[in-house]
């Protein structure tokens, strides 16, 4: 695969030999996380969804179904109604509650800043970027929600339990999805590929569940005072990144340190508990 950006779908998208964003992450956890292939979920099938409805509504009608009322996913009507919808993706009365009621949530006039960021992108949206990467020489790869040439901007869908733009980026470190990393690798991506002046990060949040809130976060650039969390991923990135490779040319993707660790509890407890 050349450097340079694409048009495909995502399983075509999955099968580019190269480093992303995702697979450190895990990596970042144990070299073994890195290796491991996720089960598909409600909350990864609904993102996917979204993402269709409101990026690629063309590809929505023609590979997504819906399960009719009161089917259960086992007994014969289950086998032949999955027979006939064996090309798409499948989700049930409750999963299309949810992708409905964000779009009616995007479109009600009190959401107006995410709607009109999802226009400014227009048709260039999910758009696969390959690059190699500046010091490592390493293929790296990238699918990018949407942007914008102009205005120099990413913009990037998120579907979530909750979207509290105070504290989804919090909530996201504390679990170990390293949030930050994403819009620096987006960012390199972007740079390289389209244009070095790429700067603007935006994630747009949005709740799969009542109320379907929805709130617009910038990662980039940082306002004035403000800690730039992409100048910080960049730096664990390509610490991460160099580890990985490592493993890569080894072969060794070891797991958690093979040791007794002292277990401890936080001191943030200890302070709350006494």
């Amino acid at each position: 695969m050349q450097p340079g950006f694409y048009r495909m779908s995502f399983e075509e998208y999955q099968q580019i030999q190269a480093v992303n964003n995702s697979r450190l992450v895990a990596y970042s956890k144990t070299p073994a996380h890195a290796l491991i292939v996720k089960d598909d979920t409600t909350s990864m099938r609904i993102g996917r969804a979204v993402h269709a409805c409101l990026l690629e509504p063309d590809i929505y009608e023609r590979k997504w179904a819906v399960m009719p009322e009161g089917m259960i996913r086992r007994g014969e009507k289950w086998k032949t109604w999955q027979e006939e919808h064996k090309e798409s993706e499948i989700l049930n009365a409750t999963e299309e509650t949810s992708i409905k009621g964000i779009v009616a949530s995007l479109t009600s006039g009190d959401c107006e800043t995410a709607r009109k960021l999802i226009e400014l992108c227009g048709n260039e949206t999910e758009t696969v970027l390959v690059w190699k990467h500046p010091k490592f020489g390493c293929l790296c790869k990238a699918r990018l929600d949407g942007f914008n040439l102009d205005l120099k901007l990413i913009m990037d869908l998120k579907s979530s339990a909750n979207a509290d733009p105070e504290g989804w980026i919090k909530t996201g470190v504390n679990s170990g999805f390293l949030p930050h990393w994403q819009p620096a690798w987006y960012l390199q991506g972007a740079q390289t590929v389209i244009d070095p002046e790429f700067k603007t990060f935006l994630w747009i949040l949005m709740e799969t569940k009542e109320p379907f809130g929805i709130s617009v976060v910038q990662a980039a650039p940082a306002l004035e005072g403000q800690n730039d969390m992409v100048y910080l991923a960049q730096i664990q990135i390509e610490q991460t990144l160099e580890r990985y490779l490592e493993s890569e040319r080894t072969g060794r993707f070891p797991g958690y340190p093979d040791k007794i660790v002292m277990g401890e509890l936080p001191s943030w407890y200890i302070k709350t508990a006494l």
